[in-house]
């Protein structure tokens, strides 16, 4: 299988057990975080000139910002915000939220959210169907 967008191909072979999904993608997480946290080890950290960041999987978004003229969100503050995302709702449940990012000598650095996107060609808002589903 080629990796989406790279020169990278992966083989699989000697299928096992079926896994947990919510327990893979956390490890993969991990394994993510321990990457940039090495990266940034040895390469250095600097600061995101990039003033918006927005993953979207489906309808579910992660946006994280910083204050248009403070540079002081660094990548690996970035992505100590996504592995604490992860702790936070691996301990805590998983819900809509926002989010402020606060470094220990600057203060906020930024903020943020998670939350579901509408559906704009129905006009239906996830997070109001999705608790309907609940009741």
């Amino acid at each position: 299988m080629r990796v989406a967008d790279t020169t990278t191909s992966l083989i699989f072979s000697k299928y096992g057990s079926t896994l947990y999904f919510a327990t893979f993608l956390d490890l993969i997480c991990k394994a993510q975080y321990q990457i940039v946290q090495d990266m940034a080890a040895s390469h250095g950290d600097g600061p995101v000139s990039q003033p918006d960041f927005e993953w979207v999987q489906e309808r579910l978004s992660v946006e994280i910002s910083r204050p248009f003229a403070q540079l002081d969100l660094t990548w690996l503050m970035l992505a100590d915000t996504l592995e604490g995302l992860r702790v936070f709702f691996t301990r805590y449940g998983w819900f809509e939220t926002t989010i402020t990012v606060l470094d220990d000598t600057a203060g906020p650095v930024g903020y943020g959210s998670v939350k579901y996107r509408d559906y704009p060609e129905s006009g239906v808002d996830v997070q109001s169907r999705y608790q309907r589903e609940q009741v």
